[in-house]
């Protein structure tokens, strides 16, 4: 309303990826920090959804045990 949003906000980082972001190399390293498919899920879901959107999913997780 009073046009501070801006101004108040100059110093927070941006939560969200830009569009595009996950490639298939970034969901496959960023996979790779996780042991199974329920936290990689549970602690980076963007990365996790885009992965299976795409069909990358099993390559992605192939280093995976379990869930």
């Amino acid at each position: 309303r009073y046009g501070w949003v801006d101004e108040c906000t100059v110093h927070m980082i941006k939560a969200r990826k830009p569009r595009g972001y996950w490639t298939l190399q970034r969901c496959v390293a960023e996979a790779k920090t996780f042991r199974t498919k329920q936290s990689w899920r549970l602690s980076s879901p963007s990365s996790y959804v885009t992965a299976k959107a795409k069909g990358w999913l099993n390559m992605c997780s192939e280093h995976m045990t379990g869930v």
